[in-house]
């Protein structure tokens, strides 16, 4: 036991809010010295203060009820404490040390787009302070505890913010992101806490998850929000807080759990009577993933291997098809997520089992099958992404963010894509090259566009809705102009653009350049007027992504213009 130990009133508070500090100290360690560092790019220190500490007899099942300390130092949060990471550094008269860590929130309205959690529950579930945790292999007698306390120190071993989250904090700041800051707690208990952002990040090891908690994730994203998820083991099992939020409850068996609404049983979210797979919010799951045991050594660094380099995730990286990254920073393990999929020539097609979803895109994959194995599809990494309204993304294992230490890695490209997109306001419009038709090689061959046909084409200043030039087709014979673009499968397009045409017949279309099905087409009605025209659709049948076109067609005998055209996946 620390000569010093220390613990807070609460895990988080917003400016303004008031903050104790709960201390033991044994004898000649009663004069306190309190440092308080913000957590960034560098540790700042923006406040000092003095304390008494007290030798307080200490509850022998504390683990589960708390410590019950007096506060040794308490204060208002300033108002100019920007949301963060917070230590509090107890400095004793004998020069030992003990932290405690604290996250401030964001004083609303936020100015960022980006919400940053971090996963609280999980360094107490494996907490073991006391004597017991939520878990036998470090608790007393081998016995799990089934509730366990907020209110009491945190062991060093189950400190995962230094283990992992620290290296995601430090980049984040580092790279210019605007990122405020919560706990598991805060999304609980906050129902609107969600409402100003863009993208929601959960990193490192997110594995205790309350109902309240999936279920306002799972409706951000339905409502179009974006979520990360920065790690692995995310959402395995279905915890409740009680007792004002200082408790952590999970039985694991629902036998036992004494809870009535039997869909907040602390059993694995997959298991009854919950049947609420993680899948069908991540769309991985530790049942298909696995787990590297340090009885077995130190754990070999595998790679992860690239299947879609096309996609805008891998943009920046340099890495191609089969490519590997992250094994030279070892960040697969210790436990990883996966997805059940089957490789058809080389492309990963998701099952579905379980609830992933069908337009999941297997980004890249690492086979473990010789570590310890999970429940189904065992040994395996998957990293990957799929959209319903909002866009969710899954690196697949705990580890991520040690690859987030160089800068220049593939993984730190690829959390600059993935912060960088998604927090950007809901829907993506895809690159189109030359989309308002002021570039033009010649006078009639747009730059970016093919055309077909024998129609003639033409540069056209009256033919442009806003600029200076727009795109003018004479039609004596079927005429299309197109551009491809790679598009995922299972998803949502939309494509839209301003025409005018004297009659009908000038049409804007999504084509799969693989089967040559249409699958979204909206038509100009022929009043010779300015019309924005737009067609929703998608492919259910190509693989994960394919290749497919925009496509401006002019029936025979058809004038049409055509300016500012935009394709969108909603």
């Amino acid at each position: 036991m620390n000569p010093i130990e220390a613990y807070a009133s609460t895990v988080s508070v917003y400016p303004g809010e008031f903050l104790a500090l709960h201390v033991r100290a044994e004898p000649g360690h009663f004069n306190v010295h309190i440092e308080i560092y913000r957590q960034g790019e560098t540790e700042v220190l923006v406040h000092q203060a003095e304390a008494i500490a007290s030798n307080y007899d200490t509850p022998i099942n504390a683990y589960e009820v708390g410590c019950r300390w007096s506060p040794a130092y308490e204060f208002v949060v300033p108002s100019t404490w920007t949301s963060g990471v917070y230590i509090a550094r107890f400095i004793s008269s004998l020069e030992v040390t003990t932290d405690v860590l604290f996250v401030v929130k964001f004083a609303r309205p936020s100015r960022s787009k980006i919400l940053l959690q971090l996963a609280i529950n999980t360094y107490q579930a494996y907490n073991n302070w006391g004597g017991k945790s939520l878990y036998s292999y470090n608790s007393t007698e081998q016995v799990q505890a089934r509730e366990v306390s907020f209110d009491r120190p945190l062991n060093p071993e189950s400190n995962f913010f230094i283990q992992w989250d620290i290296h995601f904090v430090r980049w984040v700041e580092s790279n210019g992101f605007a990122v405020d800051y919560c706990t598991n707690v805060d999304l609980h208990a906050e129902p609107n806490l969600l409402n100003d952002y863009t993208l929601f990040l959960s990193i490192g090891h997110d594995e205790y998850w309350s109902k309240e908690m999936r279920d306002r994730v799972e409706a951000f994203i339905a409502q179009g929000g974006n979520v990360a998820f920065f790690g692995g083991n995310i959402c395995w099992w279905q915890a409740r807080l009680e007792q004002s939020n200082r408790t952590l409850v999970c039985y694991r068996d629902a036998s036992q759990d004494p809870v009535r609404d039997r869909t907040r049983t602390t059993v694995r979210w997959r298991d009854q009577p919950v049947n609420r797979p993680e899948e069908q919010m991540t769309g991985v799951s530790f049942a298909q993933g696995a787990f590297w045991s340090g009885e077995n050594g130190d754990r070999p660094a595998v790679d992860y291997r690239v299947r879609f380099p096309q996609h805008w995730v891998f943009e920046g990286t340099g890495l191609e098809y089969d490519a590997g990254f992250g094994a030279a920073e070892n960040i697969i393990g210790y436990e990883t997520d996966a997805a059940e999929f089957r490789e058809i020539r080389g492309v990963p097609v998701v099952t579905g089992v379980n609830g992933t979803p069908r337009n999941f895109i297997v980004l890249a994959f690492a086979a473990l099958k010789d570590w310890g194995i999970g429940l189904g599809q065992a040994g395996m990494a998957t990293m990957g992404i799929y959209r319903n309204k909002g866009t969710v993304f899954t690196s697949g294992t705990v580890e991520w963010a040690r690859g987030l230490q160089d800068s220049d890695s593939p993984v730190s490209q690829i959390t600059r894509n993935v912060l960088t997109q998604l927090s950007r306001d809901n829907g993506r419009s895809l690159p189109l090259v030359n989309a308002n038709f002021e570039q033009w090689l010649s006078p009639s061959q747009p730059a970016a566009w093919r055309i077909d046909g024998d129609g003639q084409v033409l540069a056209d200043s009256t033919a442009s809705r806003n600029g200076a030039i727009g795109l003018r087709v004479n039609a004596t014979h079927l005429t299309w102009i197109s551009q491809e673009f790679m598009a995922e499968g299972h998803t949502l397009y939309q494509v839209e653009c301003w025409v005018k045409a004297d009659r009908p017949g000038a049409t804007l279309r999504l084509q799969s350049t693989q089967t040559w099905r249409d699958f979204a087409i909206a038509r100009h009605s022929g009043s010779g007027d300015w019309e924005l025209i737009r067609a929703i659709g998608k492919v259910e049948d190509e693989s994960p992504m394919f290749s497919a076109r925009v496509k401006l067609q002019v029936e025979a005998g058809v004038t049409a213009m055509y300016d500012q055209v935009r394709v969108e996946i909603i």
